[in-house]
């Protein structure tokens, strides 16, 4: 089943214009709804349609039934406003501790806090993170974003 929504993906990304494309893609996912490089790349072509809107609720739906680490970075990374972002955060909490690793949700939860300038509850969220994470340089590059925030320059 995975090879042929596979191979039904790959013919949907050849499909010249965008509008056919987000009708392929949209089939592929009817026929295969937890395919997620079809729900990724859908959401992709709904923003550069110019619905970002849409998009963000099929990322989030495809979270929830599937939750990803890619999918996590997509909306974050077009999380815009507070309102979203206080959005994304509540949907990651409660999948906090079951279907994502609680150190990246943790991370990715640090991240939103520093795109809305709150540095407590983002040097909460990274503070608890495991020794595992900290040795990371992701770990590293949000501290430092946490310290110049925080004006400690080192």
């Amino acid at each position: 089943h995975t090879l042929l929504a596979g191979t039904r993906y790959e013919a949907a990304m050849h499909v010249p214009g965008p509008a056919t494309r987000l009708q392929a893609l949209e089939q592929v996912l009817a026929q295969s709804p937890r395919f997620l490089p079809a729900a990724v790349s859908l959401g992709d072509e709904l923003f550069a349609a110019g619905r970002g809107e849409e998009a963000m609720r099929r990322w989030e739906t495809t979270l929830r039934l599937q939750p990803r680490a890619v999918l996590v970075e997509r909306l974050r990374s077009h999380a815009s406003d507070r309102p979203t972002r206080d959005r994304l955060r509540n949907v990651l909490r409660k999948l906090r501790f079951g279907e994502l690793d609680s150190d990246a949700v943790r991370f990715h939860v640090a991240q939103l806090w520093l795109d809305d300038g709150d540095l407590p509850h983002a040097a909460a969220e990274i503070a608890a993170t495991s020794a595992r994470v900290q040795a990371t340089p992701a770990f590293h590059l949000v501290r430092a974003r946490l310290e110049e925030h925080e004006g400690q320059f080192e």
